[in-house]
Formats: structure tokens, C-alpha cells, sequence
């Protein structure tokens, strides 16, 4: 009984390797499986974009020749009459209507010319900015600046007093 009970265990435990061994090559099986099918279908995508990118390419070209064959450097349909010259007269008539309108309730315009000084790149005195709610404010005697931007950098415009003072 016992030699049975050795022969049993031995069997096991060679039926236990054989089924690791298969187990193994399967798995080895699989993964090259999946390499190879990742190889081919990476190498007919890169394939694919290249052709895609070659044909976008031609078709452009093919329409750059086509325009530059087809362009006369004049005007297209110059000499049609689409609208038999009644469209332009249209137009001529009714700026006449609106201009002679606009002539006869418009008053002369007025000859006065504002001239606007250049605000001052400084204050005209030295002080230190005073903060208003975060805001910087330059006092000058009884004259409040505040900065902004001009087309030459920081100005200093006059500002009415700033609230509280």
C-alpha cells in the first residue's frame, strides 16, 4: 500500500510540472502573439499616416497649379450685365435723395478746434503715492493725480479727490 501511496504522489507531482511547463509556454506563446500583432499593426498605422500625409500633400499642390493655371489676373465675369445697369441707378438716385436731404437739415459745422495738452509723465512735484483703497493717488498742493498708461508708458493724469478727502 505504501509503494501506491509513493506512486500516487509521484505522479502528481509530475503531472503538477508538466502542467506548469504548459502553463508557461502558453503564456510565452501569448505575449510573442501579442508583440508580433502589436509590431504589424504599429508598423500598417505609420504606414497609413505616411500615405494619408503624402496624399493631403499632393492635393495641395494639385490645388495651388489649378488656381495659378486658372487665374487670368483680371477680373472673373468682368463683362456681365447681371443686372442690366438698374442696380447703379438705384443707388445713384437714392444717394441723390439722402444727400440733397441731409444738405438741405444739416447745419454748417462748426470751426472750433480742442487742442488736449499731453498728460504729465511726473507729477510736478515730488511726493510719495498716497493709497486709497489700494489705489496709488499723487497730492500736489490741492491737485490729486492717479496713473494710467499712454502710448509712451506711465502718465500721470489729474483725478478729482479721491472719497474722504
Amino acid at each position: 500500500m505504501q509503494a501506491t501511496s509513493s506512486q500516487n504522489q509521484a505522479n502528481r507531482q509530475q503531472s503538477t510540472s508538466e502542467n506548469q511547463a504548459q502553463r508557461q509556454a502558453t503564456s510565452s506563446q501569448n505575449q510573442n502573439a501579442r508583440q508580433t500583432a502589436a509590431a504589424q499593426t504599429t508598423s500598417q498605422n505609420q504606414s497609413t499616416r505616411q500615405s494619408t500625409a503624402k496624399e493631403m500633400q499632393n492635393t495641395r499642390a494639385t490645388n495651388v497649379t489649378n488656381v495659378q493655371n486658372n487665374y487670368s489676373g483680371g477680373c472673373y465675369d468682368c463683362n456681365s450685365d447681371w443686372d442690366g445697369g438698374s442696380a447703379a441707378a438705384g443707388f445713384v438716385a437714392g444717394a441723390m435723395v439722402v444727400g440733397a436731404a441731409a444738405a438741405a437739415t444739416t447745419p454748417p459745422p462748426a470751426t472750433t478746434t480742442v487742442v488736449a495738452a499731453p498728460a504729465p509723465v511726473a507729477p510736478p512735484c515730488n511726493v510719495a503715492p498716497i493709497a486709497v483703497k489700494d489705489v496709488p493717488y499723487y497730492k500736489c498742493g490741492a491737485t490729486w493725480y492717479a496713473t494710467g498708461y499712454g502710448s509712451g508708458g506711465v502718465v500721470y493724469t489729474q483725478v478729482p479727490p479721491p472719497p474722504g478727502y
